[in-house]
C-alpha cells in the first residue's frame, strides 16, 4: 500500500480540476458573465470591455469561502480501532475557510477603437483544507501494516501453546485466529493540511474591428504556490483487548502471548511539510459581437498554462527513505514531494461562448457554456490499484473520460434605476474515472445556484454583494485491498460569499 502525506484540494470556487471561472462577486450573482460587457465581466468576457463608457474603470472585490470535504470510509480492519470500536466505517471530515480571496481589475477605454485592459485575481488551485483527524488512506496503511506484522507474530506464539494443551494443529490454528480478532486494537495520530493558491495578472488591449465587433488579446502570468502538511505519529498495538498499547517500530521485538516475537511494525512517526511553487503563461485571445441592442454574443479562449511546481520539502528520517526507489517500502504517492523534485500541474485550456438577451433595457437574460479541457493538461502520474489488487503507474491524463463541461443560465433585472437584482444556475459535469477518485484528491459534478444584488450608489459607483452554493453530487468508490475491498464515499458543500466596488470617471 502507498502512503500518500498530502493533500492536494479540488478548487472551493468554480471550474474545472485546475481552472476558476469564479473571479469576483460579480460572478456570485450572476454566472453568465461571458457576454456580459462590464469591467467585472472582464475574466469572462475581455472583449466586451470595448464597449465600456469612455475613460478610467476600476473594481477591487473580495470574496470569502466556506467548505465542507467529508470522505466516510468502509474498511474490514478499521473495526479494531477503540476511537471507533467495533464499526468498519468511519467519517473524515476536512475544513476550509478562505476570508480573503481578492481580484483587482481596470480598464481604460480610448473612447474611439481601442482599450487596454488589465486584472489581478485567483484563477486556479483550490484554496485550503485541514483535515484534524486524518483521512481514511493514513488509518487504513497503518492498520493494514499492523495487521500484517503482528497478526503473524500473534498466531505463531500461541498455536504453540494451544497444541500443547492439547488440540490439533487446525484447530489451534483457528482458535488462536479468533483469539487475535478478539484482542486486537491498534490506534495512531494523524493531520492533514493542504493548500493551493494560482495568482494571475493579466494585461491585454481590445480593438474595435467595427462598430459592433471587437476582439481581444492578452497574456497572464500565472504564480503558483503550494503547502502539503501532515503527519502519522503514535502508532500503537494491542494483543490483550486494548490493556496494554505498545508503540509500533521499525524493527523490534515485542511479548506476545508470553513468548518474545519478532513484530517488524512500522516507525511509529511519519512526517512531511513540503512548500511549492511554479510559473506559468496564459495567451488569451477574446471576440465580441453586439448584434444589435437585444444581443450578444461572445467567445473567449485561454491557451493551456504549462507550470511546474518545484519542492522544497522537510521530511523526517523515516519519511524520506519512502521516497527512495531502491526502498521495497517506496511510495510512488510521497516521492512526488522529495526535496527538489519538479512536478507537472497544468492549467488547461479553456473555452468559453456565452450569449446575452435583453427583451428590455432593464433585464439581461445569459447563456453560456464552458469546456475545460482537462484531458490534456499534464498533471503527472499516479499510482492505481488495479482490479487484481496490483498497483500501477499511470498518467493522470488516462484517468479522465471526458474534459470538464459546464452550462450556465441567469438572469439580471435592474427593478429600480439604484437596485439590480439577479439570480443564475452553473452545472459543472467533471469526467474522471474511479482511479481518479482518492482522499488525497477529488471532484464531484455539482449544481450551483447564485444570487445577489448591485448598488448603484451613483452614475459612476455602484457596489455588488454576492452569494453562491454549490450541491455536489455524493460518490462512491470501491478500492480492492488484501483484507478486502475498501468504500470511499465522497461528499462536499460549499458557500462563498462576496463584496464588490465598481467605479469609473
Amino acid at each position: 500500500m502507498s502512503l500518500a502525506t498530502v493533500l492536494a484540494c479540488g478548487t472551493a470556487m468554480a471550474g474545472g480540476l485546475n481552472t476558476n471561472t469564479n473571479v469576483n462577486a460579480h460572478f456570485l450573482r450572476f454566472f453568465t458573465q461571458d457576454a456580459n460587457v462590464t469591467l467585472t465581466a472582464m475574466h469572462a468576457n475581455p472583449a466586451g470591455s470595448a464597449f465600456l463608457t469612455k475613460g478610467w474603470h476600476f473594481s477591487i472585490h473580495n470574496q470569502s469561502a466556506i467548505q465542507q470535504r467529508n470522505v466516510t470510509t468502509t474498511f474490514p480492519l478499521f473495526v479494531y480501532n477503540p476511537k471507533n470500536y467495533g464499526s468498519d466505517t468511519h467519517r473524515y471530515e476536512g475544513r476550509a475557510f478562505a476570508p480573503v480571496i481578492p481580484a483587482i481589475g481596470f480598464s481604460y477605454n480610448s473612447g474611439k477603437k481601442w482599450s487596454i485592459n488589465g486584472q489581478l485575481a485567483v484563477v486556479g488551485g483550490g484554496g485550503a483544507c485541514e483535515f484534524e483527524q486524518g483521512i481514511g488512506s493514513f488509518e487504513a496503511l497503518y492498520a493494514g501494516n499492523l495487521y500484517a506484522n503482528v497478526a503473524p507474530a500473534y498466531i505463531g506464539a500461541v498455536v504453540p501453546q494451544l497444541m500443547a494443551a492439547g488440540m490439533d494443529q487446525a484447530s489451534a490454528t483457528a482458535r488462536a485466529r479468533q483469539m487475535f480478532s478478539d484482542n486486537y486494537r491498534f490506534s495512531n495520530t494523524a493531520y492533514m493540511k493542504g493548500s493551493n493558491y494560482m495568482f494571475g495578472l493579466q494585461v491585454g488591449a481590445t480593438y474595435k474591428v467595427l462598430d459592433n465587433l471587437a476582439v481581444f488579446a492578452g497574456i497572464r502570468g500565472v504564480y503558483a504556490t503550494g503547502n502539503y502538511n501532515g503527519y502519522v505519529q503514535d502508532v500503537m498495538y494491542s494483543t490483550d483487548g486494548g490493556n496494554n498499547y505498545t508503540y509500533a517500530t521499525q524493527n523490534g521485538t515485542q511479548e506476545l502471548a508470553g513468548q518474545t516475537v519478532n513484530v517488524n511494525g512500522r516507525n511509529t512517526t511519519l512526517s512531511m511539510n513540503c512548500d511549492q511553487t511554479g510559473f506559468g503563461v496564459t495567451p488569451i485571445l477574446g471576440i465580441h459581437w453586439a448584434i444589435n441592442k437585444h444581443w450578444n454574443l461572445a467567445a473567449k479562449y485561454e491557451f493551456k498554462t504549462k507550470i511546474r511546481m518545484k519542492n522544497t520539502t522537510d521530511m523526517n528520517e523515516y519519511t524520506q527513505t519512502l521516497v527512495d526507489p531502491s526502498n521495497p517500502n517506496y511510495s510512488h504517492t510521497l516521492a512526488a514531494y522529495a526535496d527538489g523534485k519538479k512536478v507537472a500541474d497544468d492549467i488547461p485550456g479553456y473555452l468559453a461562448i456565452g450569449t446575452q438577451y435583453s427583451p428590455k433595457e432593464n433585464i439581461r437574460i445569459g447563456f453560456a457554456y464552458h469546456w475545460m479541457q482537462d484531458g490534456s493538461a499534464n498533471k503527472g502520474t499516479a499510482e492505481i490499484t488495479n482490479p487484481d489488487g496490483s498497483k500501477s503507474i499511470v498518467d493522470k491524463r488516462d484517468l479522465i473520460d471526458h474534459d470538464t463541461h459546464e452550462v450556465l443560465a441567469g438572469v439580471e433585472w435592474m427593478c429600480h434605476k439604484r437596485l439590480t437584482i439577479s439570480a443564475s444556475w452553473q452545472k459543472t459535469m467533471y469526467g474522471v474515472k474511479d482511479q481518479y477518485m482518492n482522499d488525497i484528491s477529488f471532484c464531484c459534478s455539482s449544481n450551483s445556484l447564485g444570487c445577489g444584488m448591485r448598488i448603484h450608489a451613483s452614475r459612476l459607483f455602484n457596489i455588488d454583494l454576492g452569494y453562491m452554493h454549490t450541491f455536489y453530487q455524493d460518490r462512491t468508490v470501491v478500492t480492492p485491498t488484501a483484507v478486502g475491498p475498501k468504500t470511499d464515499t465522497y461528499n462536499r458543500h460549499n458557500d462563498v460569499i462576496g463584496v464588490g466596488l465598481n467605479f469609473a470617471w
